[in-house]
């Protein structure tokens, strides 16, 4: 629903995060047949560099398709593979998708193995709070820690 939270599953691997989540989709999808757009990371991020060609970057229509769901999965967040040469033009177009959906207030679930430090990309705990694509991720969804 418009203006809800969604959910960030974050822990190491092994500890139910996917499973949590594909039993939340069954009821999501199943019992109430909700709108549902279901990715795993390395899929949406595949298809998002399938959209460029020959140097013209045609993904904005994609990011914004996605945008819109009234709910997004994203699983496995941190387990893409992006061509090294893309990964700043790839950042970029998942931060135009979590600024739409922030804009929408449609609620996104993701799941995680990555620690806020792996996310934004640093080392330095004093750098996370002012990454823009983890704060992003903070302000659209609420943290659960899978932890053993």
């Amino acid at each position: 629903e418009v203006g809800q939270r969604g959910l960030l599953l974050a822990g190491r691997t092994g500890r139910g995060k996917s499973r949590s989540l594909w039993a939340l989709l069954k009821r999501l999808m199943c019992e109430e047949a909700r709108d549902v757009g279901v990715w795993t990371a390395a899929d949406w991020f595949a298809v998002l560099q399938s959209y460029v060609s020959y140097g013209r970057d045609d993904a904005q229509g994609f990011v914004r398709a996605c945008a819109v769901r009234p709910i997004l999965v994203i699983d496995d967040l941190g387990q893409e593979a992006v061509m090294t040469s893309r990964q700043d033009w790839a950042r970029s177009h998942f931060f135009a998708l979590l600024d739409q959906r922030l804009g929408a207030g449609l609620p996104m679930l993701v799941t995680t193995n990555l620690t806020a430090n792996q996310l934004a990309g640093s080392g330095r705990a004093d750098e996370i709070r002012g990454e823009p694509l983890v704060r992003r991720l903070m302000e659209l969804c609420e943290v659960i820690k899978f932890e053993p």
